[in-house]
């Protein structure tokens, strides 16, 4: 299958990834069953016009904040031939606060800038009055921010990535799945996320 090949781009390459699976991991990017793909097997697959990449992260995983850098560079490049959705899968308490406070800036239209700027410049930090200050420069409005994450509104919204997350089978972070299709348990160097994206818009395996 088209998206088996795909996967084999990556086979040779370490995906790391942060948290401690129950299970064992796989080692590398797999395509998900449906129930089309057991009954057609097909070398290609028609080209598409964008692809879809969702990422599961934890703003306490390092290897999650390489993926901020990595993937803010592919959404530079591909401009909007990639569409990114993030979830949250937090690996500790400290973390989900951190999920909740970003949740809080996105009410206001700036989750995107909290993400960036906390990797970036407040990674490690998860008191509040850092929160505050990730909040602060990406110019959310400091009363409105604070009155959101001291009610524990966002915990749901933490809880419902959670749940899609058992979904895919998410273990660890960070977690991509490509066009509902192809799922990456861990971190690629970028020059392989590219060859992923490529074939995809292609229609092509890169060999």
């Amino acid at each position: 299958m088209f998206f088996q090949k795909l996967a084999l781009l990556a086979c040779s390459i370490s995906i790391t990834a942060c948290g401690t699976p129950v299970e064992e991991p796989t080692s590398e990017p797999k395509a998900v069953e449906t129930s089309e793909s057991s009954t057609e097997s097909h070398s290609a697959a028609p080209r598409v016009e964008k692809v879809s990449m969702v990422e599961f992260f934890d703003f306490g995983c390092g290897h999650c904040r390489t993926a901020a850098s990595v993937v803010g560079n592919l959404k530079k490049d591909y401009g909007d031939k990639l569409v990114v959705e993030y979830h949250h899968f937090p690996l500790s308490a400290r973390t989900t606060r951190v999920a909740e406070a970003s949740e809080c800036a996105g009410k206001q239209g700036k989750f995107l800038e909290f993400h960036d700027l906390y990797f970036e410049n407040y990674f490690g930090k998860t008191d509040d009055r850092a929160l505050r200050s990730v909040a602060n420069a990406v110019g959310v409005e400091d009363a409105s921010f604070m009155m959101c994450l001291n009610s524990g509104i966002m915990k749901s919204k933490i809880t419902q990535d959670k749940v899609l997350a058992q979904k895919y089978g998410v273990q660890g972070t960070p977690y991509f799945v490509l066009n509902q299709e192809l799922v990456i348990p861990g971190m690629l160097p970028e020059g392989k996320f590219r060859e992923l994206i490529d074939g995809l818009l292609t229609g092509e395996a890169t060999q």
